[in-house]
């Protein structure tokens, strides 16, 4: 699975088929790069851009700033590793085009998942599966480590969390390996409950928004199945459980009423979240397995899958809308979407950027990264982690503003409050920003 939407998440059997990434022909690379221009630099970065923008087409642009449709987290804060619970990746807070490093938490151990903020605190889990809490400028404020229940078939006394973390009314929600969903207090981090699913959980746990901000449902998927889970906010409890078609390696959806994920056998999945009722599966065909996070957007849906191509369905009559086929690899990042505009991350480590409504290439960066994650829209503006390197590109044309080196592997960027926040393999937890 991704991120859930990160290229790198499975190991073993999955239906992303092998660890590997495709690798364009040596030909076709040359074809495609010329001499770029030189990126203005971070700081502290060591390096500039990797590659250079291709424009398929130059025509008068606007930017649509879509506050009122919810197409971005609302502001301040950032409450999945896509910012809000349509997994959109979007918001409109502008970044300054070249930010500054405004401070460093040292976490002790590998952040290989996207932080999270409740608009008050950021959230984010270590590899020794603690869950830290830290305010807007970096400070501790509680650190947890949620430990499972023994177990016959548990290997290990200790937790490990593979799913991204995730934030709502009051709790923060973090998912165990093992299948044990925490739900802890966000302003102490003491446990408020937990529940057992029975099976490994890659997903981020998401939750139904009842228009004021606070959820009522808890919504979990399991990996091996696909079943979800619906338990009470407040208790944990199950409301209804649901029986899944096949491996889910992605994470799931919510909007509108609706769960939406892609699984395994190449299908894109609707369920409703009032009773677990599903009432579309989009079959894609043969080879079009869905591994990571799907975003939705009004009745549209878009995701990645195993060939390589980004598909946009329409979740009211199960219908393809536009494919489009310019990325390499596999494609297994969660795409961002905003106004007229969807940017992915490629399975060859590009970063492209497409017409909404027709699937049309904009434009694309040459940057044939190892490691691509999920990028982010913020205003007019695209934070990309490539290979270790946070990237801020302009969402206009792709053109490279700024780079920063921050380790060997680095988490999908979260935008809160002007920042850009991202996790690194070395333990640490960066914030970049307009510097007052």
């Amino acid at each position: 699975m991704s991120e859930t939407g990160n290229a790198s998440r499975v190991r073993g059997q999955s239906c992303r088929g092998h660890n590997g990434r495709a690798r364009r022909p040596a030909f076709a690379r040359r074809l495609r790069r010329a001499k770029p221009a030189a990126p203005r630099r971070g700081r502290l970065a060591r390096h500039g851009g990797k590659g250079h923008v291709r424009v398929f087409h130059i025509a008068t642009w606007a930017l649509i700033l879509a506050s009122a449709c919810a197409a971005a987290a609302e502001e301040g804060a950032w409450r999945t590793y896509r910012g809000d619970t349509a997994l959109r990746g979007a918001t409109d807070l502008e970044l300054p085009d070249r930010p500054a490093l405004l401070w460093r938490y040292r976490a002790g151990a590998p952040i290989m998942e996207t932080p999270v903020c409740d608009g008050t605190l950021l959230f984010v889990t270590t590899r020794d599966a603690r869950v830290i809490a830290l305010d807007l400028n970096g400070a501790e404020k509680w650190t947890a480590a949620p430990r499972p229940p023994p177990a016959t078939n548990r290997t290990s006394a200790a937790e490990s969390f593979e799913a991204p973390p995730a934030c709502a009314a009051g709790l923060v929600l973090v998912c165990g390996a093992g299948g044990t969903v925490y739900a802890l207090d966000a302003a102490t981090g003491s446990e408020r409950w937990r529940y057992d699913a029975g099976a490994n959980i890659r997903s981020t746990a998401n939750w139904e928004d009842d228009g004021n901000g606070k959820p009522g449902r808890v919504v979990i998927l399991t990996q091996p199945d696909g079943a979800l889970h619906c338990l009470a906010t407040d208790t944990g409890r199950a409301v209804w459980n649901a029986p899944g078609a096949a491996r889910t390696d992605g994470s799931i959806a919510v909007h509108r009423g609706r769960i939406v994920f892609g699984s395994c056998d190449s299908a894109l999945h609707v369920v409703s979240l009032a009773d677990g009722r599903e009432t579309l599966a989009a079959r894609l065909g043969d080879g079009h397995e869905i591994a990571a996070g799907v975003a939705v957007e009004g009745d549209r849906a878009f995701t990645g899958n195993r060939s390589g191509s980004l598909v946009c369905v329409d979740l009211a009559s199960g219908k393809t809308l536009w494919v489009c086929e310019e990325g390499g690899g596999e494609l297994f990042t969660t795409p961002a979407v905003r106004g007229d505009r969807v940017v992915f991350a490629s399975g060859d480590g590009d970063v492209l950027c497409v017409a909404k409504d027709s699937g049309r290439a904009v434009w694309r960066l040459d940057a044939n990264a190892a490691e691509a994650k999920s990028p982010v829209i913020a205003g007019a503006h695209v934070a990309a982690a490539l290979d270790g390197t946070l990237h801020l590109l302009s969402l206009e044309n792709g053109r490279e503003l700024w780079s920063f080196e921050a380790g060997d592997r680095i988490t999908a960027p979260a935008v809160v409050g002007g920042m850009i926040l991202i996790g690194t393999d070395q333990g640490h937890v960066l914030a970049f920003g307009r510097r007052e």
